[in-house]
């Protein structure tokens, strides 16, 4: 069922001067492993060209998160956002029977981050195209918190 939305997120991203990317990985060399280590959220959005220089927006969608996949989906997108040294727009994208899970996630990690915390988080209740773009277009009304 949540398939189906990230070509739908792709397709939304010219709509507000975006470009956007279903399979970009973020990759963190740094970590020593066998292969190297990556976050591959579900949609990302850029100014420009897909880089993770131009990286502006991460999107996840979930049709059933548990805590742990909520709690760890936003602690990446926080990492990458730390790492890129500049906020980012996180959109946990959610049935409405499962709001209060990714919300109470997000909040959790705001509150014990602090000042490490540097996501704008957006949860949308919705898999409802026309609501996800309503919820996206509200969110990017509002300027992005810069001054982590």
């Amino acid at each position: 069922m949540s398939e189906h939305l990230k070509p739908i997120l792709a397709s939304m991203a010219p709509l507000f001067g975006y470009t956007a990317d279903c399979r970009f990985p973020f990759r963190f060399p740094e970590i020593k492993a066998t292969r190297t280590t990556t976050y591959n959220p579900d949609c990302v959005w850029f100014l420009g060209k897909p880089t993770e220089e131009n990286a502006f927006a991460i999107f996840e969608v979930d049709k059933d998160p548990s805590r742990k996949h909520r709690v760890g989906g936003a602690a990446l997108a926080n990492v990458t956002a730390l790492k890129l040294l500049k906020p980012l727009r996180y959109f946990a994208i959610v049935p409405p029977r499962k709001e209060q899970i990714a919300s109470s996630c997000i909040e959790l990690l705001r509150m014990y981050l602090g000042d490490k915390w540097c996501l704008e988080a957006i949860v949308i209740p919705s898999f409802d195209s026309q609501s996800i773009e309503e919820q996206i277009r509200l969110a990017l009304s509002r300027p992005l918190d810069s001054t982590w």
